[in-house]
């Protein structure tokens, strides 16, 4: 089911986001790292709460690396939040969740020693 915001995007706007997500397979499948390259910079762009499960499977399944990084990056930013959604249950003990954990770690230890200083 789409949420209100989505309903309110344009429709051209809903189909470009989903051929950017097309044309990012295609990219992957036929090794066009530079199209790729694109594909995953406008899908960076789209990211938001709703999303961020689903298109981190997306960008692994597709080795979409910095879409990867960007997502997992958005989802450590909003851990609290996001840890909470059924989504995240299905990946708790996936190899996803230990990357996430590990950029967890990391943000945690990169605040602390903020706070230190």
């Amino acid at each position: 089911m789409e949420s209100n915001e989505e309903v309110k995007k344009p429709i051209v706007e809903r189909d470009l986001d989903l051929i950017a997500a097309e044309l990012l397979e295609a990219a992957d499948k036929y090794q066009l790292q530079s199209l790729k390259k694109m594909c995953e910079e406008s899908l960076c762009k789209i990211l938001k709460p709703d999303n961020l499960i689903s298109m981190m499977n997306f960008a692994e399944r597709y080795n979409a690396r910095n879409l990867l990084g960007y997502v997992t990056e958005c989802i450590a930013v909003d851990a609290e939040n996001i840890v909470q959604r059924n989504e995240f249950k299905e990946i708790e003990k996936s190899s996803m969740g230990f990357e996430l954990f590990k950029k967890l770690m990391a943000l945690h230890a990169n605040n602390a020693q903020n706070f230190l200083q």
